[in-house]
């Protein structure tokens, strides 16, 4: 929900900036444009006037506020899972997470062109796993495995809990990809 109104309010904000900024090159080129518009307010009806410059405030204020709020809000970008012991507080950075991933994927040698992401869910995670597979292999079958091992993996090293592993075969791996070519054929009749 959060996401939306953030989106929305951006969406605003840059109609306006827009609006605001081809106002101002039809100025540059014909300054009567501003007269006019002087004119067009000075005749408006000053109740509907004050009502839409209110909402213009207002929409501006709005934005304003959400964006401060967006740049001091602390952790949104964090990259790392951090868990308090007894002893102190513990950093495992996404870079880490990668890594174990990368080595419990790896071992599959069905498993090439391995691209790994972690996804922070609060205090767990989530990961994703890309990867392209050789020719002849069960997806499904491995695909499973590969979860299983990848969960385990992260939870036994890092003791972070991991929400979900989603893989995705993205296609069949080929060493000398043919070309794909076609060479026209001319036939006389």
């Amino acid at each position: 929900m959060n996401n939306i109104f953030t989106r929305s309010m951006m969406i605003l904000l840059a109609l306006l900036y827009i609006i605001t900024a081809v106002f101002i090159m039809i100025i540059a080129l014909n300054s009567q444009v501003l007269t006019n518009t002087y004119f067009f307010l000075e005749n408006l009806d000053r109740s509907s006037f004050l009502v839409g410059a209110a909402i213009v405030s207002l929409i501006l204020l709005l934005s304003a506020l959400v964006f401060l709020i967006l740049g001091i809000k602390p952790g949104k970008d964090k990259k790392y899972v951090s868990r308090t012991t007894n002893m102190g507080e513990v950093r495992i950075s996404f870079v880490t997470m990668q890594n174990v991933v990368m080595n419990a994927a790896g071992s599959f040698g069905e498993l090439k062109n391995i691209i790994v992401s972690i996804l922070n869910d609060g205090e767990n995670i989530s990961v994703d796993v890309k990867s392209h597979i050789m020719p002849g292999v069960s997806i499904p079958d491995l695909s499973q495995q590969v979860q299983e091992r990848v969960k385990l993996a992260i939870e036994e090293s890092t003791g972070v809990t991991v929400n979900n592993v989603r893989v995705y075969i993205e296609g069949i791996y080929q060493e000398n990809p043919a070309r794909n070519s076609v060479e026209p054929r001319h036939f006389s009749r």
